[in-house]
């Protein structure tokens, strides 16, 4: 049941921010206590103790039945344009054609998806929403169809669409800046293509008309051999530019996304703990990927095209779902011959549970030591990323990082 209309929505985030600021804190500090910490900790040695002694290959689901469908959110690609063409992602290298969605396919969109239930969508695929100069045609429409988003961006244009922002927090109430250095040299080096001092500007930015105004700003951190030794320099440095450090920085593991392989494979942290990611959950088609020219794709590894099973010009969002060409798909990747399908055939990631444990972990570090300094966020990353490269006894040895943090007993840190 919605409490609140669109327009009281706005009115409240737009006249009273510092309402908006005491409910998020008050949401964080009731939600996030000391009780969350220690059952989060418990399911994490659970979660490492399952990662030992069953693999993917284990564990996988052998049929798409196996995984259930809410259908409550999409993915709308307004663009496939970047500023950036950073290492990991390598947007430069699709050939799908370059361009902006239309409005009048936005909105037939959005048409299709409100009718089918969902409420929610992401604004981004293979490009930075921030790139495109439609923003606020885009944010009107999703406020007159009643649908809400988030921001998840490099940030490197953020000051072009501040007013934007602010205009249409009701429906957009965050926005995640993606920060993989902490360094000039290492974001430069990953971030190809952008500079750290335009980085730092633009959080500047954020502090100054974002924060105050009530928007949850989150910054997210993909590891990769390139700055495991910067984890503790970079929470030191990124706690400066969010209200609650310890939910609002994150951390995932570098997976497989752009086609060629070769940085993933020359920087993934985790290769003892690396599969193919045969029988993954995307093409169940929870959600789907709508592309800027209307068609439709299982994965946003689709650079090229190769996984399109329709067109959401002639198919409504549930038809597609159980479209021709998803059950196809469905069946190659419950057969294990994924021969006709490059992109999954090549698709490679580290075990997803470790998403879970490493940012489990660091964020209980912060929690646990909000002022430290960057030395012993960087002993817990190292400690921790040692532990699980090693030969067994995972769980144990977690359990005891876990004691240790809790205590405030962790050492110093070493390099990588």
């Amino acid at each position: 049941m919605q409490i609140l209309s669109t327009s009281q929505k706005k009115l409240i985030k737009q006249k009273a921010p510092f309402l908006v600021r005491k409910y998020r804190d008050w949401k964080v500090s009731s939600g996030f206590g000391p009780e969350f910490w220690q059952s989060r900790m418990s399911k994490i040695v659970s979660k490492v103790d399952e990662l030992e002694k069953n693999p993917y290959e284990k564990i996988r689901p052998r049929t798409y039945d196996a995984y259930s469908a809410q259908s409550r959110h999409a993915i709308i690609e307004i663009n496939n344009t970047c500023n950036l063409n950073c290492a990991m992602c390598q947007t430069m290298s699709a050939t799908r054609q370059r361009g902006r969605m239309e409005i009048d396919l936005f909105r037939e969109t959005l048409d299709k998806l409100v009718a089918d239930g969902i409420n929610n969508v992401a604004l981004h695929t293979l490009g930075d929403p921030l790139a495109n100069p439609r923003l606020p045609e885009i944010f009107a429409e999703l406020r007159r169809y009643g649908v809400t988003t988030s921001i998840c961006t490099n940030g490197l244009l953020l000051e072009r669409h501040v007013d934007t922002l602010l205009e249409y927090m009701d429906i957009c109430p965050s926005i995640a800046f993606s920060v993989d250095g902490a360094t000039k040299a290492t974001y430069e080096r990953i971030r190809v293509g952008g500079r750290f001092e335009d980085l730092m500007k633009q959080l500047e930015i954020s502090n100054a008309r974002l924060r105050p105004m009530g928007m949850a700003v989150k910054i997210q951190c993909t590891l990769s051999k390139d700055n495991l030794d910067e984890v503790g320099l970079h929470i030191e440095t990124f706690r400066n530019y969010v209200e609650h450090p310890h939910q609002d920085i994150s951390f995932g593991v570098i997976t497989g996304l752009a086609p060629d392989n070769t940085y993933f494979n020359s920087v993934n942290p985790f290769p003892n703990h690396t599969h193919q990611n045969v029988m993954c959950w995307r093409p169940k088609g929870d959600p789907l990927w709508v592309n800027v020219d209307g068609t439709v794709s299982a994965c946003c590894r689709d650079y090229h095209g190769e996984l399109i099973v329709g067109n959401i010009q002639d198919s409504t969002y549930k038809e597609l779902q159980h479209s021709e060409g998803l059950l196809k798909l469905q069946k190659a990747h419950e057969s294990g011959d994924l021969s006709e399908y490059p992109p999954c055939e090549t698709c490679f990631r580290p075990d997803k549970r470790l998403d879970e444990i490493v940012n489990g972990i660091l964020q209980y570090a912060i929690y646990q030591g909000p002022d430290r300094e960057a030395a012993y966020y960087q002993s817990v990353a190292d400690d921790m990323v040692d532990m699980l490269r090693s030969n067994g006894n995972f769980a144990e040895k977690i359990e005891s990082l876990i004691e240790r943090i809790a205590t405030g007993a962790v050492g110093g840190s070493r390099t990588h």
